[in-house]
């Protein structure tokens, strides 16, 4: 009865609501005031739903303000008031004005420029999203962490929380006298305050951005891992302690007893210490990413530190790149910080790039070049869709931010950085890495800034060529053909976008590439390298002669693609055996591989073409044409019998590779990695049934035996094992390892056992694993997991390549339209777009429909959703645009076989 005079107030005050809302910084803070120092003290009691805070900011005002924009998330302000350069104290209202955070205090009246320092008591509840300051429950334990990256330190206390406002902490917490308190600074004193409390204190930080601030608080086990001793380049020692929560410290192992090499090839790479007074390992039972690069505080899921000498050369391997990549950033990212986040692939492809090298020094058996390799080649696939990003995107809301920690900023970076480095000469890249951070220590640092000291270091301006990587998307192709006349021979070039078969994005791009081509002349090896920036160019071949092979990216050196006539591929597989080195090899199988996505090679010549690779030596190499054979059996194997007889091609070609690992004797890490890959590969693509067979007896075996699975069965191929053995399972072995699943607190073995979980082929027993995602007792972390199980996607991937089992995917599809909402209800919100992620294995234009559809009112509530979605629904367009042409040449080579 009221709403007449109700809907004459809205349009009274929409108005000012409206300027209101336009005032708000969707971006940056406005730069006239300045914080440079914060007095926190936080107390913590994780058993409680909610923290308290007593915040002083000293700030730094340079014009006259009535108002002040800053940072505070979901807090109950008790006090809000600014203490003037006199020594005046006054009230001011406080007021959040957004979802993420944005908040405005209105002083009572204009001050002038000066330094004043705003008082903040508060309470606020421990956040249920893994990001913030939150609480895990782990036993009958409580504790509370923090993820403060990208933007979340606003959700444990007001701030400018911003990468480029660095300034020093003071800061002390206030716990439970029986807890430990871990911090970014060595703790200077301890005292009870009574109550059963205690306030630690910490030393005073150097100067850092909020998101590098952390906690770690509860009745935490602090592992001695012995102070790592002076150095050639450091002059001092450095505590270093793992942390695990209550009853797990004594899993810690092999993280410690390696630490200490990684950290020292770090130190000898850029000549400067370590640049902070302690190291803390943290393990932690849930957590959002692999880790996290906190000062003196690193945290980490628990599967990457607590496992021992007998865990797999996997989880070996991903411990050293992980724990190199955030020990990375203490120079690169911490001491040295981006401005904002539209540089943050600055710190992530730095530190990827950084950390297979560190890796590589540590222990040169890892060929951590290779893997880095490996791990750049893996963003061209989306690199390639005409909705991915720029490494340097523009950020200007909170989706650009989460859209901006992708497989472009790390991997993509990472391989344009080694691009960069082979091109100007190891010692000369180092040099600027070097005298980068020695301009800018303790501060903040732009894209500019990083080029500026590449080029004055190596003598060469290397501005325009980086920037054409930077600031456009998209993978390069080079077009490569010889011609040879009389005794001289003269490789053309053309240059354009890489675009996979169906692709509607414009290929007409350029780029300033550095190319180098290695080819022989009667057996004569020579490599011609230029900086191709136009679209066309042309290379003459000193050596004379004509070719008997070109391979058009020496050493794989170059972040492109390359292709040439079919008989030129034929001449790299002529070449004798030992002519291309593990990277070549792994270059010649991704242009096979995309000139297959590109139309130009059939099924047919693209297996026979990457055939001989899976005989190579590298563990690397020998997977490397596994992603395409797996869409080949997805996709264009449209029977029963022609993917039965395809199955029969990957273990044929797969055969040889097998027998010689499993009569080989030898049990290093790359035999531990070809092992697991080839197992799983055999048993999931392959069908193979006595590799089947195999892995099923072993966990049954394993199911009888008191002790720990690895006595059964080798740690390499467990994941593989509980998935086939589930595969052929039934509802009784369901029960038994959902009920393992559910007493379960090890890091390692959960996923595991909820992978397997997710895997049965049994239709009731799948649905039952489907809503296992509705089970409120799954930890935040494992969503993804689970998600990825039931869509028959491998957890490494969200793209349709890797889509090991689509058979699920219907079956799921429809699942997931009749329980989104209930899902969305229990999941994180910052990792809601791996639900339309889980889909890229569709491959049909009416389910890109159905996908766009269902999606799209949805996907603004997703933190990246929108950008996410879109390279889903490309993804399946293109991937039906392929198999339409090639299923009629798929057909025939199928009946032949």
């Amino acid at each position: 009865m009221r709403r007449a005079p109700l809907l004459l107030l809205l349009l009274l005050i929409l108005p000012v609501l409206a300027l209101a809302a336009d005032e708000i910084p969707e971006g940056r803070l406005p730069q006239h005031v300045v914080p440079e120092h914060y007095d926190l003290t936080l107390t913590i009691v994780p058993e409680s739903e909610s923290f308290s805070g007593e915040t002083r900011i000293r700030v730094r005002v340079s014009e006259a303000v009535d108002h002040i924009w800053l940072h505070a998330r979901n807090m109950d302000m008790q006090e809000t008031s600014i203490t003037l350069e006199n020594g005046e104290t006054l009230t001011v209202d406080y007021e959040q004005l957004n979802e993420f955070g944005v908040s405005k205090l209105s002083l009572p009246r204009e001050i002038a420029p000066q330094t004043v320092t705003l008082n903040f008591s508060y309470t606020a509840p421990f956040d249920g999203e893994l990001r913030g300051l939150y609480k895990v429950e782990e036993g009958d334990e409580s504790y509370a962490f923090t993820q403060f990256e990208a933007i979340d330190a606003r959700g444990a206390f007001p701030s400018f929380d911003e990468p480029a406002f660095k300034t020093p902490f003071d800061i002390a917490v206030i716990v439970r006298e029986d807890h430990v308190a871990i911090g970014n600074m060595p703790v200077v004193s301890e005292a009870k305050i009574g109550d059963g409390m205690k306030k630690v204190t910490y030393q005073t930080t150097p100067k850092l951005p909020t998101y590098l601030i952390a906690f770690a608080v509860g009745p935490l086990e602090v592992v001695d891992g012995g102070a790592f001793p002076p150095t050639e380049v450091r002059d001092y020692e450095v505590p270093f302690n793992g942390i695990a929560v209550k009853g797990k410290g004594d899993q810690f192992g092999y993280s410690l007893e390696n630490t200490r090499g990684i950290l020292e090839a770090l130190e000898a790479y850029f000549g400067i210490p370590y640049p902070y007074p302690k190291l803390d390992v943290i393990a932690v039972p849930d957590f959002s990413a692999g880790a996290m690069e906190n000062v003196g505080a690193i945290t980490f899921r628990e599967t990457l530190l607590l496992f021992d000498e007998n865990a797999s050369a996997q989880q070996k391997l991903n411990y050293a790149v992980v724990m190199a990549h955030e020990l990375g950033h203490m120079w690169f990212g911490d001491l040295v910080t981006m401005p904002w986040w539209d540089d943050i692939w600055l710190n992530e492809a730095f530190a990827t790039w950084i950390a297979y090298k560190a890796v590589y020094d540590w222990d040169p058996e890892t060929r951590g070049d290779v893997l880095l390799l490996r791990y750049s080649m893996g963003a061209m696939p989306q690199d390639a869709l005409g909705a991915a990003r720029q490494i340097r995107e523009p950020i200007n809301t909170v989706n650009d931010i989460s859209n901006a920690f992708d497989g472009i900023t790390y991997r993509k970076g990472g391989g344009v950085l080694s691009m960069f480095e082979q091109y100007l000469g190891e010692e000369n890249f180092r040099k600027g890495v070097q005298l980068h951070i020695e301009r800018n220590a303790e501060g903040s640092a732009d894209v500019n800034d990083f080029m500026k000291a590449l080029s004055d270091a190596s003598g060469q301006d290397i501005t325009s060529a980086f920037s054409s990587f930077l600031f456009q998307s998209g993978v390069p192709n080079i077009d490569v053909s010889v011609s040879c006349v009389a005794d001289n021979a003269i490789a053309r070039i053309q240059q354009s976008r890489y675009l996979p078969l169906g692709s509607k994005a414009d290929a007409d791009r350029t780029w300033e590439i550095p190319v180098c081509m290695r080819y022989a002349v009667e057996g004569v090896e020579k490599e011609e390298c230029a900086m191709v920036t136009r679209k066309t160019a042309t290379l003459p071949l000193s050596e004379s002669g004509c070719p008997d092979w070109v391979l058009p990216n020496a050493n794989a050196a170059g972040y492109y693609r390359w292709s040439m006539p079919a008989e030129a591929y034929e001449a790299l597989n002529e070449a004798p055996a030992d002519t291309f080195n593990d990277r070549e090899l792994m270059s010649i199988a991704d242009s096979v591989n995309a000139a297959f996505d590109a139309g130009r090679l059939n099924m047919a010549e693209a297996v026979n073409a990457v055939r001989p690779l899976a005989n190579a030596n590298d563990p690397r190499v020998i997977t490397k044409p596994m992603d395409m054979l797996i869409y080949m059996r997805n996709n264009l194997a449209a029977s029963d019998a022609d993917r039965a007889r395809f199955e029969a091609v990957t273990r044929d070609m797969y055969a040889d590779a097998f027998v010689r690992l499993a009569f080989s004797g030898r049990n290093d890490d790359n035999t531990q990695e070809l092992r697991r890959n080839l197992v799983k590969f055999l048993a999931l693509v392959g069908e193979d049934p006595v590799v089947r067979g195999e892995l099923a007896r072993l966990v049954t075996q394993a199911l009888d035996h008191d002790g720990p699975f690895s006595d059964v069965i080798d740690t390499n191929v467990m994941r593989t094992a509980f998935i086939v053995a589930m595969q052929e399972g039934d509802a009784e072995l369901f029960d038994e390892l959902l009920a393992r699943f559910r007493q379960s607190t090890d890091g390692t073995m959960r996923p595991i056992l909820l992978a397997a979980l997710g895997s049965a082929r049994d239709p009731a027993l799948l649905a039952r694993g489907r809503n296992l995602l509705l089970d409120p007792d799954l930890r935040s972390n494992e969503y993804r997991t689970l998600l990825f199980a039931v869509a028959g996607v491998d957890e490494a991937s969200t793209g349709a390549r890797i889509a090991w089992d689509t058979r699920k995917l219907d079956s799921t599809w429809n699942w997931m339209q009749n329980n989104i909402d209930a899902l969305t209800e229990l999941m994180p919100t910052g990792h809601l777009s791996w639900i339309p992620a889980s889909f890229g294995g569709f491959c049909s234009s009416e389910k890109a429909v159905e996908l766009q559809a269902f999606f799209e009112p949805r996907v603004e509530g997703m933190r990246g959703g929108p950008r996410v979605l879109a390279q889903v629904i490309e993804t399946v367009e293109n991937c039906a645009a392929l198999k339409a042409a090639q299923q009629g040449k798929a057909r025939s080579y199928l009946a032949d076989l």
